[in-house]
């Protein structure tokens, strides 16, 4: 999410549209390293590589599919991953979905 807290991602992408992959939390400084720009889609590995962008806005089912693609190639996280914590120098992920968002 562009800039946004991890209550607006929480409301307004978990909540308001059943998004479920890892979002970015102040997205805009993130963009900028990768040569992105506002109403884009970038799925980023684990390794930091591009998996997938675009520079105009997709349908979700379509996105969810380029995620799972991307997601095809990782192993699978054996140990549990914190909640993120939001600071002014790094961008976090949302790792989970809390049980009451369902």
């Amino acid at each position: 999410m562009w800039d946004g807290t991890a209550e607006q991602v929480r409301t307004r992408w978990r909540l308001g549209k059943g998004v479920t992959m890892p979002l970015l939390l102040n997205a805009s400084r993130m963009a900028s390293d990768y040569g992105q720009s506002y109403q884009t889609f970038t799925i980023i590995d684990h390794e930091g590589l591009i998996r997938f962008k675009t520079s105009y806005l997709i349908p979700m089912d379509e996105l969810r599919d380029e995620v799972l693609l991307a997601l095809a190639d990782i192993p699978p996280i054996e140990e549990e991953v914190e909640e993120p914590v939001e600071t002014e120098e790094t961008v976090e992920t949302i790792e989970t979905v809390e049980a009451e968002e369902t």
